[in-house]
């Protein structure tokens, strides 16, 4: 009769342990893939602006890619420009006391992906705008506002507006008309029959897309705005 080999005990015990022991690699790799994975594409960042103060920060998060779930606490820093400072100061825009409420993207990406732009930075891209000279602030829009007060004093308070209303597409075109115009009154008329125009297209053009109660809430502050316009009064 064939004699029969018993295991000893330990290789009986190594046995056991082996596939707890490659069920503990595979995870470990797992888990470093996973974690390699969110180290390359999981980072977000970007740019905030906020309309009611003026100020911009950063922010950076990581997050589980393709899922966007946040997995690490948000991270912000200032970084206010030196033209907002100024209007600020000279209380070119009015600034309510506390802190910003009012946080508005200006630009974001995620992980190795471009940098995606969103509306605000057309505001944020002149803010800042900086002028090739060594003469006066390097900040464009700061020379041009210590030069011509009058016409900045209604230039901002109009930006700020449209900003606050997240209608920073109308403002590429208002700064050209503030270039453009002679004075303070040839200013305001210039922006006044822009925005009278723009106002009217952007309620139409809303409501031939379905966004009925969007262009109802801007109809309302163009019509506050101005109240003697009797084409805006036609599309209530």
């Amino acid at each position: 009769m064939a004699e029969v080999k018993v295991p000893s005990r330990s290789r009986q015990v190594a046995n056991r342990r082996r596939p707890g022991l490659m069920i503990a690699i595979v995870g470990f790799s797992v888990a470093g893939m996973i974690g390699l994975v969110i180290l390359m594409f999981g980072g977000v960042s970007g740019v905030e602006f906020s309309p009611t103060h003026f100020q911009s920060r950063r922010f950076t998060v990581m997050e589980i890619p393709w899922l966007k779930i946040q997995i690490s606490p948000i991270q912000r820093t200032s970084n206010t420009l030196g033209t907002s400072q100024y209007l600020v100061a000279q209380s070119l825009i009015s600034s309510p006391k506390g802190p910003p409420i009012e946080w508005h993207l200006v630009e974001l990406s995620r992980g190795a992906m471009q940098i995606s732009p969103a509306d605000a930075k057309l505001l944020v891209d002149q803010l800042e705008l900086r002028r090739d000279s060594t003469s006066g602030s390097n900040e464009f829009w700061e020379d041009w506002s210590v030069k011509e007060q009058a016409k900045a004093k209604v230039l901002w308070p109009i930006v700020q507006k449209l900003a606050i209303r997240e209608l920073y597409i109308l403002l590429p075109k208002i700064f050209t008309i503030a270039l453009d115009a002679k004075d303070d009154a040839a200013l305001r008329q210039s922006i006044d029959e822009y925005l009278r125009t723009s106002y009217r297209e952007l309620v139409t053009e809303m409501r031939s897309t379905g966004r009925t109660e969007l262009a109802d809430e801007l109809l309302a502050e163009a019509i506050l705005d101005y109240p003697d316009d009797a084409k805006l009064q036609e599309l209530r």
